[in-house]
C-alpha cells in the first residue's frame, strides 16, 4: 500500500490520500477478525478499530456518491479519485 502511495505520488497524480485510507481501512477490518484478542474492546460483534474503519469505509463512499451527483448536476467530470 505505501508503494504504491509513493509510486502515485512520485508519477504526478493526485488524489493519493483518501484512497489509501480506504484501502487502509478494508485491510484493518479484516486484519481484526484474524487478531482474535479477547481485549480488544468489542461493542457487539466489532472491535473499535472495525468500527472507525466501518465509518471510515462509509464516509468515503458517501463523499464519492455525493461528488458524482453534484459532478452531474454541473455537467462536468466527477474529480473524485475512486470510483464509487
Amino acid at each position: 500500500l505505501a508503494a504504491w502511495s509513493y509510486y502515485r505520488l512520485r508519477t504526478g497524480h493526485r488524489g493519493v490520500f483518501v484512497p489509501t485510507i480506504f484501502a487502509y481501512s478494508v485491510f484493518r477490518f479484516f486484519v481484526e477478525f484474524a487478531r482474535d484478542d479477547p481485549a480488544r474492546n468489542a461493542y457487539w460483534i466489532l472491535s473499535t478499530s472495525q468500527w472507525v474503519a466501518v465509518a471510515l469505509i462509509a464516509g468515503i463512499i458517501g463523499r464519492a456518491v455525493v461528488m458524482k451527483k453534484i459532478a452531474a448536476r454541473r455537467g462536468t467530470q466527477s474529480r473524485c479519485a475512486y470510483p464509487a
